[in-house]
């Protein structure tokens, strides 16, 4: 209500009118999500949201510290990476570098294994509640990630996927790559207008399926792991975690260990390949990498190489005739992947499969020369003989080894 000085009559005024003509009225020309850490202009909205644990850090020799909860997060973290020194010593340190550095975008890590081992329990019973209000959780990405509306992902910093795999991904598996690694994400909500905004999302996928994501040659933004079962169907000790990470104090002392960790030496782009992962991209290999290989080792054997001199052990084909060998390990070996002519499979040998430089080299009258050996070599080194045993594995490097010196 405002009253008028000279005639002392009163009336109502609606308080935005009075709001937007006050001079002094603080002015906002962006919206961003920017870490406490992080300076924040004074023009800049920031939706940032602190742990509640923020500045409340506690050190191990403090009453309320609880190591045996810290253990426990550990121990079913080492078990969540199958026992691999390696692979858990990244996880500790991605979540490590997620409460020191949430600024610091890092690799996109992706938990496979049977259902009931325990994935989804440490971001529900622990992460989502020492990071606090930052952390989002999604099973249709396709939709609100890397679909048409994303509103969520504006004040997100932890972004879980969860039960996703290939099929989520398909036709965005780019977009997706470009997430986790662009500094900048552009914020689409429903009958809004589409802004751009930092981004500091981290991204852990939870999933049962054995075959996840979709992975490009040499792409070094995935960490895949396999967890072990060793918790499967132990209800107890379930509910032994859960309870344990009910207590406000345990919840404070992972947050404290984990801002006090050591991370000061870590680069996030040394990203361990674990056995698993291996393993999958063998399986997951391009047919016409596939063909090569059987290709080289069957004209090693039997080919009319060329013997002496530079070329020795190469052999010189045509595109016509490298795409009817294709053809027909297609017809024995069955697949889908298909060329269209003499000029693509070359094109796509020399250059698509990413071969080390000199292997595949141009000869006269658009015919090619390939260094059999050396190929050989290269893909000894690139899918190295993994999950046999010692015995049968020393065998396999033994005759490879007796093949070489003939």
């Amino acid at each position: 209500i405002v009253t008028n000085d000279e005639t002392g009559k009163s009336k109502k005024k609606k308080f935005i009118d009075q709001w937007i003509t006050d001079a002094n009225i603080r002015r906002k020309d962006l919206i961003e999500c920017l870490p406490s850490s992080v300076y924040c202009p004074k023009n800049v909205f920031n939706i940032w949201r602190n742990s509640p644990f923020w500045k409340r850090e506690i050190k191990t020799d403090d009453p309320k510290y609880n190591g045996d909860a810290v253990e426990l997060l550990t121990k079913h973290i080492e078990v969540l990476c199958g026992k691999d020194a390696d692979a858990n010593e990244y996880v500790l340190n991605w979540f490590a570098s997620l409460i020191q550095k949430p600024h610091i975008k890092l690799s996109h890590i992706c938990v496979t294994g049977l259902p009931g081992i325990g994935k989804n329990i440490l971001t529900d019973c622990v992460i989502k509640k020492i990071t606090g209000g930052i952390c989002m959780e999604s099973s249709t990405p396709e939709t609100n990630v890397w679909g048409k509306f994303n509103s969520q992902m504006a004040s997100a910093c932890l972004v879980i996927l969860s039960e996703t795999d290939k099929r989520n991904q398909y036709g965005r598996d780019g977009v997706f790559k470009a997430l986790i690694t662009d500094p900048t994400i552009e914020i689409n909500g429903k009958n809004q207008t589409p802004f751009t905004t930092k981004s500091n999302h981290h991204f852990i996928t939870f999933t049962n399926n054995p075959d996840p994501i979709i992975e490009d040659e040499g792409d070094r933004r995935h960490f895949l792991i396999k967890g072990g079962s060793d918790f499967k169907g132990n209800f107890q000790y379930f509910k032994n975690f859960s309870d344990v990470f009910e207590v406000e104090n345990n919840l404070l002392s992972v947050y404290s260990y984990l801002l006090s960790r050591d991370i000061s030496n870590w680069d996030w782009r040394s990203i361990p390949i674990t056995k698993y992962h291996k393993e999958l991209r063998t399986f997951n290999r391009n047919p016409l990498d596939e063909f090569l290989e059987c290709w080289v080792r069957d004209k090693l054997e039997n080919g009319d190489l060329i013997v002496g001199g530079e070329f020795n052990d190469c052999i010189i084909r045509s595109g016509a005739e490298m795409l009817a060998d294709f053809r027909h390990y297609k017809e024995v070996n069955g697949g889908k992947y298909d060329v269209s002519g003499a000029g693509e499979i070359v094109k796509k040998i020399k250059i698509g499969l990413n071969l080390p430089s000199g292997l595949v080299a141009a000869a006269s009258r658009g015919k090619m020369v390939y260094h059999l050996r050396e190929i050989v070599k290269h893909y000894n080194s690139k899918y190295p003989i993994i999950g046999l045993n010692p015995v049968l594995q020393n065998l396999v490097l033994e005759k490879e080894a007796n093949d070489d010196d003939v």
